[in-house]
């Protein structure tokens, strides 16, 4: 399974456009928000499963503030990432995915593209299409084995 992770595309119709040729190829989407609008936009044209949540921009939408999903047998957390501090660091966000048993942790919020393992979760940001700060614009690609392995990774556009 291919997941395909955005966040924070803030209504750049040339980055939405783009991102729908980048994720061909995957079989689900998770938008983690900073524009609903945009998310709702890609899941019309997206061939498969989208979910979102709404960020810290989409206050007056619709949307969950969180999601815990589970994708191949894989438990997935995501947040935008404002009401669990990660502009200071992603200590709040990576306990409350442990209490919920999420192997993986997606966050937006900062703009700045990461991914790494803390304790047996994985926390991803995916960056920002549309307004990188630090590194190029990006989203994010986790691919989950038959046998639930996980292989998270950046792609810079």
């Amino acid at each position: 399974m291919v997941i395909a992770v955005v966040s924070d595309t803030h209504h750049d119709n040339k980055a939405l456009l783009d991102i729908l040729d980048y994720i061909e190829r995957a079989d689900v989407l998770i938008h983690l928000g900073d524009n609903v609008r945009d998310a709702l936009y890609l899941k019309e044209r997206f061939k498969g499963e989208t979910y979102f949540v709404r960020g810290n921009c989409d206050d007056y939408t619709s949307g969950a503030k969180e999601l815990l999903i589970e994708l191949s047998g894989v438990k997935i957390y995501a947040v935008h990432g404002h009401h669990h501090g990660v502009k200071l660091g992603d200590l709040m966000l990576l306990e409350e995915a442990k209490e919920k048993g999420a192997r993986i942790a997606l966050y937006g919020h900062t703009h700045i593209s990461t991914v790494e393992e803390k304790d047996g979760v994985w926390l991803m940001n995916p960056g920002s299409p549309s307004l990188p700060r630090i590194n190029r614009a990006s989203i994010g690609f986790i691919e989950i084995s038959e046998n639930n392995e996980i292989y998270p990774y950046i792609y810079n556009i």
